[in-house]
């Protein structure tokens, strides 16, 4: 439903464009005056869909807790594309005017902007795409999408100052509805970043879990959040200058907030190397990844890998609480030295009555326990009743659409299914 109203929304944003422009067209025009007005159209579409595309990725909280930031930024990536795919019609149906006509008008202010403005936005639609495939490196990527927010800037001064008869009243409505919103979106942006480095965090401990993975504890002002949710980090350190998302650890009832990381080889493979005392800053939190309500229905988390930090996180607030619900963890690694926190998972199991941990290994060969791969016995073997209960998945992207097909196949119902599938990139 939440969907639906997000398009509504965009649909109805786009339908006021399109209106604006039939109400500015002049009657009686040759064909080639039609096409360059077809082109215009494209241009005002494109234009007025830019600042959904900006609130999508500006992570809005009132947007984040009614959808799911991985819903919006999903959205946002395929929109981004369709919107590219709109506006690049508009220099097109130009061309076709003009070749229409016989006469083509110099290249000047209007096309120049205008050809800066579809450079700056393919440069930000593109990077994702190509940055994912040649270095997958998220502060690449970060840094030249920061262009996107030149795109509606260039847009404007190449529609109202050079282009077609700007003077006409309803395209006038639309320009200051969509400069009024962008106004909004980089205010929020600016007033959320300010009010985090009002609030800087200390690094007080820095815990090496395994050979690749590091728990990074701060204290500073409570981050009042849900177990599962996450934040985007920033380190005051030299070269940090882009804003990480990482699942909190940590339970909402500790004074310090964790992190627990896995290096991947970007900003991840700095975390050992931050100081005691350090600086560090956060905007958050976000995500619907969190604990269902109802108290009696059984729960089994799906974890793999590094997929397990959400998890710490509710089992450490559910001890904390002294509350007692009925979950099976099924934790899938490669080896037994992988798994981490055993003194920390101990403990859940003493405080927490009906928790079951069952550790999944694929290439042990002296492991006792489960091995291979979490599949559809190896639920059944751990689980009662499976279609009764409600499956939380965390984890990498393979693992995700592996367990996904075979709660799938198993009949667990979709509404009783969480996940979030988060990426940047």
């Amino acid at each position: 439903m939440k969907k639906y109203i997000l398009t509504a929304g965009t649909g109805a944003l786009l339908a006021t464009a399109v209106f604006l422009w039939w109400r500015s067209l002049y009657p009686g025009l040759p064909v080639s005056s039609r096409l360059n007005d077809l082109a215009r159209l494209m241009g005002i579409a494109g234009f007025a869909l830019l600042p959904v595309q900006m609130a999508l990725g500006s992570r809005i909280k009132l947007l984040d807790s009614n959808l799911g930031l991985d819903r919006l930024l999903i959205f946002h990536r395929s929109s981004g594309i369709v919107i590219a795919g709109i506006i690049l019609l508009h220099p097109l149906m130009i061309i076709i005017s003009e070749q229409a006509s016989g006469f083509a008008a110099p290249f000047g202010l209007t096309k120049a902007t205008g050809l800066i403005a579809i450079s700056a936005l393919f440069a930000a639609v593109g990077s994702p795409l190509i940055i994912r495939r040649l270095f997958s490196r998220y502060e690449t990527w970060a840094s030249i999408h920061r262009v996107a927010f030149f795109v509606l800037p260039l847009a404007f001064i190449h529609s109202f100052f050079f282009g077609d008869n700007p003077s006409r009243k309803p395209l006038l409505f639309l320009w200051l509805l969509i400069s009024l919103i962008y106004a909004a979106i980089i205010f929020h942006r600016s007033i959320t970043r300010y009010l985090s480095y009002r609030s800087p965090y200390r690094v007080s401990k820095i815990t090496a879990e395994t050979p690749l993975i590091n728990t990074l504890a701060m204290k500073g002002k409570p981050l009042e959040h849900h177990p599962g949710q996450f934040a985007f980090l920033k380190v005051a350190s030299k070269g940090a200058f882009q804003w990480h998302p990482f699942t909190i650890s940590s339970s909402p009832s500790r004074p310090e907030v964790t992190f627990t990381i896995k290096s991947v080889g970007d900003f991840t493979s700095e975390i050992s190397r931050l100081k005691r005392g350090q600086s560090a800053f956060l905007l958050g939190p976000f995500g619907n990844f969190v604990l269902p309500q109802d108290m009696d229905i059984p729960i089994v988390f799906l974890a793999g890998g590094i997929g397990i930090t959400p998890f710490l996180s509710m089992l450490a607030w559910l001890a904390d609480r002294g509350r007692n619900r009925h979950i099976t963890l099924l934790w899938a690694n490669k080896t037994k030295e992988d798994i981490f926190a055993q003194e920390q998972f101990d403990g859940f199991q003493l405080r927490i009555s009906g928790l079951k941990v069952v550790h999944v290994l694929s290439r042990d060969l002296e492991w006792n326990g489960e091995k291979g791969h979490i599949n559809e016995a190896v639920i059944r073997r751990n689980v009662s009743e499976p279609e009764k209960a409600i499956f939380l998945l965390c984890g990498p992207p393979a693992f995700m659409n592996t367990s996904l097909d075979i709660l799938k196949e198993m009949g667990i119902q979709k509404n009783r299914i969480l996940l979030e599938r988060f990426s940047l990139i």
